[in-house]
């Protein structure tokens, strides 16, 4: 036999064999599951609800203007100029309580930085879900070193305390609200009673007070468990103390009082009548019970159309069902234009102040 000698050159190494190992099976919790609702379902009731609102007021609100007769209104705009400044004026309560939220967490920003923070972010409480207005005040005092978190932290607990002081306002003038209510006047005798008077609106401090307290506690406590996660969230280290949410109270008992006055002079520029400032409890009481009602109102975006459709039941047998289609609308225009002016007043004059104001993290 015949040895055939192959060249080393045409000798091809043999491929190793590979063995692929099976991964193991995936757990049953760690298998992807479909989501139990689709995304866009929560915006789409949402909205469907807002749309659903705006047409019941609207047609309700078409309902009273036929009910009285048609004749034209005069708008006196020397009243509708003063409300429009009261619209603004209302508002600086609610920075001295951010201002002092802030510094209780060890940040001071200065006053011009901070006020334009808050003015110019009211606009986006027309935003879907009222979030808009957080992201703005932390966006603007951001160049004052303030975190994000805090910043936030400090809005709602601020907002919050507001309207808690409404919920109180409204306790407190229960008996005049009611009383210009027909279907409720049988609860007037009640609600007029010194003690039920005075133990609900006890109740009613206590209760914000103590909600207020749990919710800052609570907000503490989930942000240290979230610091590991979210860094961020490590400069909420320390609750807001029950007598700084007492303070605020009561200054928003006054603010309230300013909402008041504020849609009297809207109601005065549409009135031939001289103003009577003995209808201020009134208009206070319609002021707090309809922006709480547009405030819990989550899907209405600025408690549109919530808030004006209160505000129609509790004025019409006040001033009449056209007056009071015509005043909840004007006084929507009135707080809107006195926003839009004081944001566009503002925003330009901080741009070039806010990279020197610096904040001092500390006492």
């Amino acid at each position: 036999m015949t040895n055939v000698e192959i060249p080393p050159s045409r000798i091809r190494p043999a491929k190793p064999t590979s063995f692929r190992m099976s991964s193991p099976p995936t757990p049953h919790s760690e298998l992807p599951t479909p989501s139990s609702s689709p995304r866009w379902l929560w915006p789409a009731v949402k909205w469907g609800l807002f749309f659903i609102v705006l047409y019941f007021v609207g047609r309700h609100a078409y309902h009273l203007w036929r009910e009285f007769d048609s004749r034209t209104l005069q708008l006196r705009w020397g009243w509708l100029a003063s409300a429009v400044v009261a619209s603004i004026l209302v508002w600086l309560p609610s920075v001295w309580f951010w201002r002092r939220l802030l510094s209780v967490l060890g940040w001071n920003p200065p006053w011009l930085p901070l006020v334009r923070a808050h003015y110019c972010a009211h606009p986006g409480k027309y935003s879907p879900g009222k979030a808009m207005v957080i992201f703005l005040r932390a966006t603007l005092l951001r160049p004052c070193g303030v975190p994000a978190a805090t910043t936030g932290y400090t809005v709602v607990l601020e907002t919050l305390t507001f309207m808690a002081a409404g919920v109180v306002t409204t306790v407190l003038l229960l008996p005049t609200i009611v009383a210009g209510l027909p279907q409720l006047r049988s609860f007037a005798e009640v609600a007029g009673h010194p003690i039920w008077r005075a133990g609900s609106f006890v109740v009613a401090i206590i209760g914000s007070l103590a909600g207020l307290a749990v919710l800052s506690r609570l907000s503490v406590y989930f942000a240290k468990k979230m610091k590991g996660a979210v860094p961020a969230m490590g400069s909420l280290d320390q609750p807001i103390p029950v007598p700084i949410f007492a303070r605020g109270l009561v200054l928003f008992l006054g603010a309230w009082w300013l909402q008041g006055a504020t849609l009297g002079l809207t109601l005065q520029a549409i009135s031939p009548a001289a103003i009577d400032w003995r209808q201020w409890p009134q208009w206070t009481g319609a002021a707090a019970v309809s922006m709480v009602g547009g405030f819990l109102a989550v899907f209405a975006p600025g408690g549109l159309g919530v808030r004006e459709g209160l505000l129609m039941e509790l004025l019409r047998q006040q001033v009449g069902p056209h007056e009071a289609v015509a005043a909840a609308f004007l006084w929507r225009i009135v707080t809107l234009v006195g926003e839009l002016l004081i944001a566009g007043a503002l925003l330009p004059l901080g741009r070039s102040r806010t990279d020197s104001g610096t904040v001092s993290n500390g006492d």
